[in-house]
């Protein structure tokens, strides 16, 4: 089994622990999958602050976009939303706004709870 040395912390990988890369003359990367996703969340930890503000303004600026965007996939996906309000009947429900009683019996008697 072919192997190589990851670049950055010197382990020494078989292949297929690499990315592919056809600008790499072996074709792989030079660091090996798991420290790469390691390196990656690493940096989103470390700006995480700043990611998610630019992701609020972001969204800001296109709501409107995003919005007609996830309405038309919903009406070209009607299963798959369907199959999502299925899966998830209680987030629905209080995204929603409704509220539905739930009874609970315990030693015969009945307890009534309106779910938020």
């Amino acid at each position: 089994m072919k192997t190589k040395i990851c670049r950055d912390c010197r382990k020494r990988k078989p292949l297929t622990e690499y990315y592919r890369a056809d600008d790499y003359a072996d074709g792989r990367y030079t660091r090996y999958k798991a420290y790469c996703v390691e390196e990656r969340r690493r940096r989103y930890l470390k700006s995480r602050e700043r990611v998610l503000e630019q992701q609020r303004a972001y969204y800001a600026a296109h709501r409107e976009e995003i919005y007609a965007a996830q309405k038309e996939y919903n009406k070209t996906h009607p299963e798959y939303a369907r199959e999502y309000n299925r899966r998830n009947k209680k987030r629905m429900t209080l995204r929603n706004g409704r509220r539905r009683p739930q009874f609970l019996f315990t030693n015969d008697l009945l307890w009534l709870f309106v779910t938020p």
